[in-house]
C-alpha cells in the first residue's frame, strides 16, 4: 500500500474515533433519545396528518405555569392569580395590557375586562419517566399517573429551548 493512501486511512480512522469519543464524553449526543433524560418536563404536539410528534423541553417554572393554567381555566381572575405567583406571567400580563391600551384600532368600549389564559394549542404536558433504547415513557397525569410509551420513530423533532407556555387573549 502506498504511503499517501495509508496516511489518509490513518487520518480517517483517527477522526472517526475522535468524534465517537467526543460524543460519549459529554459532547453532542450520538442518538436522538440521548437529548432526553428522566424528570425532564415536556410538551407534546401531534403533527397533523402524520404519526409524528414534536417534543418541547420546558423548565420547572414553565411546566408549573402550564399545570396552574389548567387549575385557573374559566376563572375571571385567573391571569391575576398567576401573575401574583409567577414574575414571568406578571411581565407578560403587564406587556399585554400596555399593548392593548395602545391599540388604536379598538373602540374605547372594547377594552379588555377579562384576559383569557391559553396554553399552546394541542399541547399535552408531561414528565419523562424513563428513556429506553428506542422509546420514552412519559407521565401526562400529574397527581394521578397516566403513563404513555412513545416509540422513538414517532419523534419528528425535539425543541430543547421551550418558549413560554402561556398566551394571553381577550377572546
Amino acid at each position: 500500500m502506498c504511503k499517501p493512501v495509508l496516511l489518509c486511512l490513518i487520518c480517517f480512522f483517527t477522526a472517526l474515533f475522535s468524534s465517537l469519543t467526543h460524543a460519549k464524553d459529554g459532547g453532542s449526543p450520538a442518538a436522538l433519545l440521548e437529548f432526553l433524560k428522566p424528570k425532564l418536563h415536556i410538551g407534546m404536539q401531534s403533527v397533523d396528518g402524520t404519526t409524528s410528534v414534536i417534543l418541547t423541553v420546558y423548565d420547572d417554572t414553565e411546566f408549573a405555569i402550564a399545570r396552574d393554567v389548567s387549575a385557573f381555566a374559566g376563572q375571571k381572575d385567573g391571569a391575576d392569580q398567576l401573575a401574583a405567583k409567577y414574575p414571568s406571567v406578571r411581565r407578560l400580563l403587564i406587556s399585554f395590557i400596555e399593548k392593548s391600551s395602545k391599540d388604536t384600532s379598538r373602540a374605547e368600549t372594547d377594552s379588555p375586562n377579562w384576559i383569557y389564559l391559553r396554553l399552546h394549542a394541542r399541547t399535552t404536558f408531561g414528565t419523562i419517566v424513563a428513556v429506553g433504547g428506542e422509546y420514552l415513557v412519559i407521565d401526562f397525569g400529574g397527581d394521578t399517573p397516566r403513563r404513555t410509551v412513545l416509540p422513538q420513530d414517532s419523534i419528528g423533532r425535539i425543541e430543547l429551548d421551550g418558549q413560554g407556555v402561556l398566551r394571553l387573549s381577550t377572546s
